[in-house]
C-alpha cells in the first residue's frame, strides 16, 4: 500500500488551500453585505434628495 503515503507537505498544501478558500469566502461575504449598505444608504440619501415639504408645489390646502 505504498500508494497510500501521503507527505507532510500534501497536507500543508490541503490545509492552505482550505485556508486560502475559507479567507475568499469571508473577504466576498465582507464585500457583499458592504455593498447592501452602500445601495441601502445611497438609497437613504436619495430619498432624502428627493423629498419636498408638503407645501412645496405652492397649493394651498382647502379650508
Amino acid at each position: 500500500m505504498s500508494w497510500a503515503v501521503i507527505h507532510w507537505f500534501e497536507l500543508g498544501t490541503l490545509a492552505l488551500l482550505c485556508l486560502n478558500l475559507w479567507f475568499v469566502s469571508s473577504v466576498l461575504g465582507t464585500l457583499r453585505d458592504t455593498n447592501r449598505w452602500l445601495a441601502f444608504l445611497a438609497r437613504i440619501r436619495w430619498d432624502e434628495g428627493t423629498l419636498e415639504p408638503p407645501n412645496a408645489g405652492g397649493d394651498i390646502p382647502p379650508q
